[in-house]
């Protein structure tokens, strides 16, 4: 498996592969440090890097300087589509840009920029940690502070170890705790929301992400059927009554399927 930090000069994508048809579409991901680097990269290769190419790069550094490197990017491909050689497949990419609340200062400047330039945010609330242990255990309700979050991970992840490269045991993430970590996520999201505080201690929307690149990778034919059934559910959605009266929950699921939308059409 092939990491790529933010330091190293630009290159051809080390997802394509010479002699294949192209990908449909493409998504960059710029994030804080080396976990989440390893896992979503990880992820992407058992998604399939067939239909969708996926680059990523770790060890950007602080969540304002890792939204600064994802606008750099955004002007890059935006460049690229303007051309009139420019292909649909240059103009079909998302940018996202992944990092935790932990003690970071400038969360706020790092949303209003991301927002302001179309980069998509994946956070965590206090760690990174808190998705990896939504596949292993139910958090409850409670705020736990990152170090306590490491710490249970550790005791309940084979081989995850903060002390030693925080790496995920992918192999413990897949298939039926996956899912169970995605509906868990949801809980959480929902409870913030209703509590008065987005995005509060415990939470994480990195599925957002996660779902986008497996959507992504389907074949063409999954991809338009993907895409008819999520324009029904949210136009479903717009008018329900939630929706009418304002439910956050619900104004939070429109915007996560639009997200996986854009990466299907």
């Amino acid at each position: 498996m092939v990491h790529r930090k933010a330091d190293l000069p630009n290159s051809p994508s080390l997802n394509r592969r010479t002699g294949l048809a192209k990908p449909l579409s493409q998504i960059f991901i710029f994030c804080e440090g080396q976990t989440e680097q390893m896992y979503v990269d990880e992820l992407a290769s058992d998604a399939g890097r067939i239909n969708v190419e996926v680059d990523v790069v770790g060890e950007v550094g602080v969540p304002l300087t890792v939204v600064e490197a994802a606008v750099k990017k955004v002007a890059s491909l935006r460049l690229a589509a303007s051309r009139r050689s420019a292909s649909s497949f240059d103009k079909n990419y998302t940018v996202w840009a992944i990092f935790d609340k932990d003690e970071h200062p400038n969360i706020d400047k790092a949303y209003i920029l991301a927002n302001k330039n179309d980069v998509k945010i994946a956070f965590s609330n206090p760690c990174i940690e808190i998705w990896g242990l939504l596949h292993v255990h139910d958090l409850g309700d409670g705020e736990i502070h990152r170090h306590d979050a490491q710490r249970l991970l550790s005791k309940l992840m084979d081989d995850y170890d903060h002390g030693d490269g925080a790496e995920f045991n992918y192999g413990m993430m897949r298939g039926v705790p996956y899912e169970r970590a995605k509906q868990r996520a949801n809980v959480l999201l929902n409870r913030r929301q209703e509590d008065g505080s987005p995005n509060g201690n415990p939470s994480t929307d990195i599925f957002v992400l996660t779902e986008s690149i497996f959507e992504s990778a389907k074949l063409p034919e999954q991809r338009h059927s993907r895409a008819t059934e999520i324009d029904i559910e949210i136009s479903r959605l717009k008018n329900s009554p939630e929706y009418m009266n304002g439910c956050r929950a619900t104004h939070r699921r429109i915007s996560e399927l639009m997200t996986v939308l854009k990466e299907l059409k």
